[in-house]
C-alpha cells in the first residue's frame, strides 16, 4: 500500500486524468466523428469522478458538516454559474423568462437546464449522493465494518439502478396532471422549456403532451452514482490502494476495455440516461477505472513538467469541469471558421488544450485572485 503523501499524489493525477477525460467526452469534433469515440469515453468519466469523491468520504462527520461542506464545494459554485447564466440569457436570447430559467436550474436536472449548463447535472446529484451514502451509513450502522455489506449495496445499488435508470425519462405526462395544478399545465410547462438537446418543443406543441426527462436533481440514476461512490469509499477503507498497482492486472483490464467496446456498443452515459447492459457497461467501466488509477500510480512516481501539470489539473478539476465545454466548443468553432480546410485538424488539439487551461486561466486570473470570487468557488 502507498502511504502519507504518494497517496494524496496519486489522487491528484487520478483526478486530473479524470477531468482530462470529461472534457474530451465533450470535445465537438469528437461527436462529429460518432458515436463510438462518445460512448467509450462515457462509460467511464463520470463513474471515475462518483469513485474519487467516495474516496474522500466520512461516514463518521456530523450531517450538518456534510451539508457546510458539500454546499460549499458543490452548491454555490451551481448558484454563481446559474445566476450568470440566467441574466445572460434573459438579456441576450429572450424568452423563456426569468422565472423560468429560475425553475429549471432550481430543478436542477441536466436535461432541463440551458444548455450552458447541461454538464452541471453533477453538482447536484454529487450534493445528494453524499447526504444518501451518510444516512445509509448512519442507519446501518454495520456498513462501517462489514466489507460483505457495503459489497451487497454497491451490486444492489447497479443493479437497481441500472434496470430503472429510465423509470422517469420519456414519460409522457397527462394533461389531466399539471391541469390539477395550472390552467392549460401541459402548454405552459412546454412554452417554459429552454433551449436544450433533450427537447423539441415544435413537436411537443403538436399535441400539447409534455414529457419528463428526469427527476429533480437527477434523482432517478442516485441509485448509480451512489453505487460508484460507495466504491471510492470502499477501496479506501480496505487499503485496497496497492491492488491498483499491477502492470499485468491493468493490461488484462485494457483487454477487457478493447473487447467490450469492439464487440458491443454499450456505455453509460446518465445525463441522457443511459445504461445499456448491467454487467457489460458495468465491467467497461470498472475496467477502465482501474487503468486510470494504475495510470495515476505510475504517473504519480515521477517528478516531470507532464506530471505537475496533469496534478495541477487534477487540483482545480472543478473549475476545469464547470467551465470547459464553454470554452472547448466556441475556440473549435471559431478555428473550423477561420482555418483553411487543409490544416483545419489542428482545430481538434487546440480547442482540447483550450478547454483545460482556458479555465485554470480564469482561475488564476479572478477566482483565486479575488475575495468575492473565492467566496463563491473556494468557500471552506
Amino acid at each position: 500500500m502507498i502511504e502519507g503523501k504518494q497517496r494524496v499524489l496519486w489522487i491528484d493525477v487520478l483526478k486530473g486524468l479524470a477531468i482530462l477525460t470529461v472534457v474530451l467526452s465533450h470535445a465537438p469534433w469528437l461527436h462529429r466523428m460518432g458515436p463510438k469515440g462518445v460512448s467509450v469515453i462515457a462509460s467511464f468519466a463520470i463513474p471515475s469522478f462518483c469513485l474519487v469523491s467516495g474516496y474522500f468520504f466520512n461516514p463518521n462527520a456530523s450531517f450538518r458538516d456534510h451539508i457546510r461542506r458539500r454546499f460549499n464545494s458543490l452548491l454555490r459554485p451551481y448558484i454563481f454559474i446559474s445566476v450568470v447564466v440566467i441574466i445572460a440569457y434573459v438579456i441576450f436570447r429572450g424568452a423563456p423568462s426569468v422565472w423560468w430559467y429560475l425553475f429549471w436550474t432550481i430543478y436542477g436536472n441536466g436535461p432541463n437546464l440551458p444548455k450552458q449548463m447541461f454538464h452541471l447535472f453533477y453538482l447536484t446529484n454529487l450534493f445528494i449522493v453524499t447526504l444518501f451514502v451518510w444516512a445509509l451509513f448512519r442507519y446501518f450502522k454495520l456498513l462501517k465494518s462489514s466489507n460483505s455489506l457495503q459489497l451487497l449495496f454497491i451490486m444492489g445499488f447497479l443493479v437497481l439502478g441500472a434496470l430503472g435508470i429510465q423509470l422517469f425519462w420519456n414519460v409522457k405526462v397527462p394533461i389531466s396532471v399539471t391541469n390539477y395544478f395550472m390552467t392549460d399545465g401541459n402548454l405552459t410547462l412546454i412554452n417554459g422549456l429552454l433551449k436544450n438537446p433533450s427537447y423539441s418543443q415544435e413537436s411537443l406543441l403538436v399535441d400539447k403532451q409534455f414529457t419528463l426527462y428526469g427527476l429533480p436533481w437527477s434523482l432517478d440514476f442516485v441509485l448509480v452514482t451512489s453505487a460508484f461512490f460507495m466504491s471510492g469509499y470502499f477501496v479506501k477503507q480496505n487499503k485496497l490502494d496497492h491492488l491498483f498497482n499491477k502492470g499485468t492486472i491493468a493490461f488484462i483490464m485494457l483487454l477487457v476495455v478493447i473487447v467490450c467496446h469492439s464487440f458491443y456498443n454499450y456505455t453509460i452515459n446518465l445525463n441522457v440516461r443511459v445504461y445499456d447492459h448491467l454487467i457489460i457497461s458495468t465491467t467497461e467501466s470498472f475496467a477502465a477505472i482501474y487503468i486510470l488509477i494504475y495510470l495515476s500510480f505510475y504517473l504519480g512516481k515521477m517528478d516531470n513538467k507532464m506530471t505537475q501539470f496533469i496534478k495541477y489539473v487534477g487540483r482545480y478539476s472543478l473549475i476545469v469541469y464547470i467551465f470547459h465545454p464553454h470554452a472547448q466548443s466556441n475556440v473549435y468553432r471559431t478555428l473550423l471558421s477561420s482555418l483553411s480546410e487543409s490544416i483545419s485538424f489542428i482545430a481538434i488539439p487546440l480547442s482540447f488544450i483550450a478547454g483545460v487551461s482556458l479555465p485554470l486561466l480564469l482561475n488564476w486570473l479572478l477566482l483565486e485572485r479575488f475575495k468575492s470570487f473565492r467566496f463563491w468557488f473556494y468557500a471552506k
